[in-house]
């Protein structure tokens, strides 16, 4: 059985692992939408892109926000972002396991490390959106207390019409 370590990426060294595991899962993205590149141009403008990964805890850190890295036997697997949106809300973004290291329930323990930091950040409803081809999480989702929502930011027409908006209360018991 692998050791799995979920963390709060701080140290320096475990936010670089986060940056090549953003620039993996834009690569995976690009493979998962190459029928409709035009969706993945609309989320991910390549300065904004680029400047958001060279201050990632500027963009996603402490204290209004987390940066959670997953370690299977010690070497990065996947990742999730978190960020305040609003007074009590927060957004969770960016989750993403390594194909190779799916099936081992890195996504729900990942899910469940943003929401605890969400409600220690003070923030009483947790939002994120994800792609139209992202469908085999909505279990996962679902199981975890998210509901689907309309959209909660002004977004562009081809997101509203693609992306599936959730929303969960991470801090009700």
């Amino acid at each position: 059985m692998p050791k799995i370590s979920i963390i709060e990426a701080k140290a320096a060294n475990d936010v670089a692992a986060v940056v090549q595991l953003l620039r993996d899962y834009l690569l995976w993205m690009h493979r998962r939408y190459h029928e409709r590149l035009e969706m993945i141009d609309v989320y991910f403008e390549p300065r904004e892109w680029e400047s958001e990964l060279a201050d990632l805890p500027g963009h996603y850190g402490a204290p209004h926000g987390g940066i959670v890295l997953a370690l299977v036997d010690g070497v990065p697997a996947g990742c999730v972002l978190l960020r305040g949106i609003g007074e009590d809300s927060s957004e969770m973004k960016r989750l993403f396991v390594r194909p190779a290291f799916r099936g081992l329930g890195l996504g729900r323990r990942m899910i469940e490390a943003v929401m605890t930091l969400s409600c220690q950040r003070g923030y009483a409803h947790m939002y994120f959106e994800s792609g139209m081809l992202q469908s085999e999480a909505e279990a996962l989702y679902r199981s975890m207390g998210f509901k689907r929502t309309p959209p909660y930011y002004a977004c562009p027409t081809l997101v509203r019409e693609t992306g599936r908006f959730y929303e969960a209360t991470p801090c009700a018991a």
